[in-house]
């Protein structure tokens, strides 16, 4: 039985026939390219070695750094044997922790208007996602499945998140079905539907 409010998923029959007409017209684009030969307009690789710039300085492992949408902030996960997240301004200063408890807090991003952090966290027993203000404060669950971004990708079953444009839902991956499947959930708390199989 569904949780009351939570909407159950669309019939996924259409978009996967459309998916497949879509791979299909890929195919044949990318083959006609390929058979047209190598392009001379290409722009030549650069003569230098890029230059590299340290940004964090925390004690332990520093990963997943996220852009804000303003530019002005990268958030990342850090720590010794636990991660949680963290952010900095770019032009230099304070680094600001923003979650923190025994968790594994990993993958943040942030949503479109800049004001929330969804990421993915083994909390609680289970990997879930979570959002947490970008300002900070007490992070929120939102997938309501047990271990809903449980997969055999990372070391202990995290999942990267992506939010939609508008900023009302998430798309991370999941072997809960049993594949490699791409998943969407409301952005404030729902069910997970499968968006692609594989």
């Amino acid at each position: 039985m569904l949780d009351s409010g939570v909407m159950p998923c669309p019939d996924q029959l259409g978009k996967h026939k459309m998916r497949n007409v879509l791979f299909n017209v890929a195919i044949a684009v990318t083959t006609v390219i390929m058979s047209c030969g190598q392009r001379d307009d290409l722009p030549e690789a650069p003569s230098e070695e890029p230059t590299f710039s340290q940004f964090s300085f925390l004690e332990g492992s520093q990963r997943d750094a996220a852009w804000s949408p303003d530019g002005k902030w990268i958030v990342f996960g850090g720590g010794l044997d636990e991660l949680h997240l963290w952010k900095m301004p770019v032009a230099g200063g304070e680094v600001i922790q923003l979650t923190s408890g025994p968790s594994q807090d990993v993958y943040p991003a942030r949503s479109p208007d800049g004001t929330q952090i969804a990421f993915s966290s083994f909390r609680e027993g289970s990997s879930n996602l979570w959002i947490v203000p970008a300002s900070g404060g007490g992070p929120t669950r939102v997938t309501v499945d047990e271990d809903s971004v449980g997969s055999s990708n990372t070391a202990w079953g995290g999942s990267t998140v992506s939010w939609s444009p508008d900023g009302t839902q998430l798309a991370f991956s999941s072997n809960k079905g049993g594949n490699g499947d791409i998943w969407t959930i409301p952005g404030l708390r729902g069910r997970a539907c499968p968006a692609a199989h594989q």
